[in-house]
């Protein structure tokens, strides 16, 4: 793809970034993408055969700054140090972040209509994140500050899962709770994180 094609798809994908953290995804249409990115309809289909692929497009994006932006990897730190870290990131996004929290609720939605190729490069986007649990679980074996789990694959999606599920909830556009419950939504997200370190730490 030369550098026109990619500044433009950029484009393209940053309008609809924004649009999708403001507003519901099925709310948003292809035309007010366009306006926002100040370029044809036309061109938008061009480079995205439909709504669903720009979506998914998105969510890849979103995915790919999360990690870089939460989940860095620190060489100095302890095993447990960087699986801490790691939990707590959903913390941080929680706090930060509620808008990706809410374009997540909506796009549960729309993965379960993606073809199998669409949901599996979707999947290899956030395989990062488990890549870099794992790093931290085996340097936790090696400096004996993490404890060996039976099932470490099991541990990690069923906990990672959990702290997402709880963060969309208390993040989503439709509110269950006011915004005067946020401190005990925090409070909530941090016990069960410290659940979890209690869990694996040695």
């Amino acid at each position: 793809m030369n550098k026109l094609k990619e500044r433009t798809r950029k484009a393209i994908v940053e309008a609809a970034t924004e649009l999708f953290l403001d507003r519901p995804i099925n709310e948003v249409t292809i035309a007010e993408i366009a306006r926002k990115g100040e370029i044809g309809e036309a061109t938008v289909y061009r480079y995205f055969s439909n709504k669903q692929n720009l979506v998914l497009a998105v969510a890849v994006d979103l995915s790919q700054r999360v990690t870089t932006e939460y989940f860095a990897e620190e060489l100095n730190f302890t095993g447990y140090e960087l699986i801490q870290r790691f939990y707590e990131s959903y913390l941080v996004i929680y706090k930060t972040h509620k808008e990706y929290l809410s374009f997540l609720n909506d796009f549960d939605y729309f993965i379960a209509l993606f073809p199998e190729a669409d949901r599996e490069k979707y999947q290899m986007s956030i395989d990062n994140y488990k890549n870099m649990f794992m790093k931290g679980y085996r340097k936790g074996l090696m400096d004996l500050t993490l404890r060996k789990l039976d099932d470490p694959d099991l541990f990690y999606y069923a906990t990672t899962e959990a702290c997402l599920s709880l963060a969309k909830k208390f993040g989503s556009r439709d509110k269950i709770m006011d915004d005067d419950k946020n401190n005990d939504n925090e409070k909530a997200l941090r016990l069960f994180i410290d659940i979890i370190l209690k869990e694996i730490k040695n």
